[in-house]
């Protein structure tokens, strides 16, 4: 309100005439005081004063206009200075009086977000609760409002036809699976497609909103969720356990002796008759007994035979002719 911290030169005698006051142009005819004459004025890039009927000046920012240095959850940001408006004003004897108006635009107290990760085992869902990191913004004074808070149930989610900070989504799936928003909590779970292992290829982006009650309404800001789905190594099934060996029993044969009896069958093939000689070998029909084994008897039978051959060849050389 131009007038708040203004003086009129009587305050009895000669106040101010608060439908007397007028803005100077800004456009491409520049106004100066104290001829000033608009009760609209548009700055470009940043907003449009308006004189009210009962005295006040409201000045509407364009969107996203902050005429302060701030630093947002992407970093600090540098802004544009705003530009002084003049305006006069007269009192009940005429006198005109004049001024500037310079409002300051800061930047609403938005949620100040990071990046939501969780982690399940295949077969397994993700819940997520992304407000847990995040934070409700800071107060920038000058409107007696409380600090803001969180508000968890004002979470939802972007899909690829949507940009923050209207995004609606409370359900939505993607290549990797299905993002559900539980709107009573805030909670987010994901359920991942059959056979999905890894981080998701395709990150979901979700906004949160704070209370903020100031002129600049609700703060919201973003950011994106990306769980992640792992597999528990599958132990190696065990060896089976050796079968028992079985038990070698060491038997001896038992020894059986036989005893073969050979019976030795001799031929005794008759001897020439030997014609000059008159040596002959007689073999007795029988050996005197000796009570000797039979092979021995046999063996000497043998020897009596070959020493009759030996004496006829020995005779028969004798009386042979020289």
């Amino acid at each position: 309100m131009p007038l708040n911290n203004d003086t009129p030169g009587s305050s009895i005698h000669s106040p101010f005439v608060v439908a007397s006051i007028k803005l100077c142009d800004q456009g491409t005819s520049p106004e100066t005081t104290p001829n000033c004459t608009k009760t609209s004025v548009t700055v470009a890039r940043q907003g449009t004063y308006v004189v009210n009927a009962n005295g006040t000046v409201t000045f509407t920012p364009v969107t996203n206009y902050v005429s302060v240095n701030y630093q947002s959850s992407t970093g600090p940001v540098v802004s544009e200075p705003i530009t002084p408006v003049h305006y006069t004003v007269l009192d009940t004897l005429g006198q005109k009086a004049a001024s500037t108006l310079t409002p300051k635009v800061v930047p609403p107290p938005a949620p100040i977000t990071a990046v939501d990760t969780g982690t399940a085992e295949q077969g397994s869902v993700v819940e997520l609760s992304p407000w847990t990191n995040d934070s409700p913004g800071v107060n920038p004074g000058g409107e007696n409002k409380p600090d803001p808070q969180l508000v968890p149930t004002s979470i939802r989610l972007c899909d690829k036809t949507e940009a923050a900070p209207t995004c609606t989504k409370e359900d939505l799936t993607t290549v990797d699976g299905r993002y559900v928003v539980d709107t009573s909590t805030g909670k987010v779970t994901f359920t991942h497609v059959e056979g999905f292992e890894g981080t998701v290829t395709e990150p979901v982006t979700y906004i949160i909103a704070n209370n903020w009650t100031g002129f600049s309404g609700t703060g919201i800001s973003t950011n994106v969720l990306i769980p992640t789905i792992t597999v528990t190594a599958q132990a190696a099934p065990a060896e089976p356990a050796p079968a028992p060996e079985a038990e070698v029993v060491s038997e001896v044969p038992s020894t059986t002796t036989t005893t073969t009896t050979t019976t030795t069958t001799t031929t005794t093939i008759p001897e020439a008759p030997v014609a000059v000689s008159e040596v002959a070998v007689v073999v007795p029909d029988e050996l005197p007994s000796t009570g000797a084994d039979a092979n021995l008897e046999l063996l000497l039978m043998l020897l009596l035979l070959g020493f009759g051959v030996l004496f006829a060849h020995v005779g028969k050389t004798k009386s042979s002719p020289r």
